[in-house]
């Protein structure tokens, strides 16, 4: 075999240099950096999901936190008489409060639910409107959670004052003890 020339040499060691470069750059870095990517990719994705997850706790301690305050507020501790008690007593309650007169107070017959017990009242009163609104503002927040089920108003028949029958029936859930259930 003949020797290389000092140009062939040359350009022997040039061409084995780009070939080494090439097999090295396609061979060993190009696959490095792809693995380095999908692991970036991998690592977003895995915060992505990580982030989803404490906010989906967050919301979910958030829940758990409320549903104990109302299943606390609205548990039936003592019997349905008791309860049914409390419950026109703090009509009244709210009604003096508001300055507004109750002519007529019936309590409906409880409805047992599943573990839950409901009870009903209807009212007949005479006010302005304004002072109902008071009224039925707080017997819609705490501490009674009331809802209003009816509402029947009708302008006083013959009244040139601004006062207005209203009946309305009331209600609230209560859930029964574990005992009761």
């Amino acid at each position: 075999m003949r020797t290389l020339s000092n140009r062939e040499q040359i350009i022997f060691v040039v061409c084995l240099g780009v070939a080494s470069a090439y097999l090295v750059l396609n061979g060993a870095i190009k696959p490095f950096m792809n693995n380095a990517k999908n692991l970036d990719r991998q690592i977003l994705d895995a915060r992505k999901t990580l982030e989803k997850n404490r906010r989906m706790i967050q919301q979910a301690e958030t829940v758990n936190a409320k549903e104990k305050y109302y299943r606390d507020i609205l548990r039936q501790t003592g019997t349905d008489e008791e309860a049914g008690s409390m419950i026109i007593s703090g009509i009244e309650k709210a009604a003096t409060a508001v300055d507004l007169h109750i002519s007529e107070l019936k309590p409906k017959p409880v409805k047992q639910q599943d573990r839950f017990n409901v009870f009903a009242v209807t009212l007949t009163c005479t006010s302005t409107l304004g002072k109902f609104m008071e009224f039925i503002d707080a017997l819609q927040g705490k501490p009674y959670y009331f809802s209003v089920d009816e509402l029947d108003v009708a302008k006083q028949a013959g009244m040139d004052a601004p006062e207005l029958r209203i009946n309305l029936t009331l209600s609230k859930i209560f859930i029964l003890s574990k005992k009761k259930i």
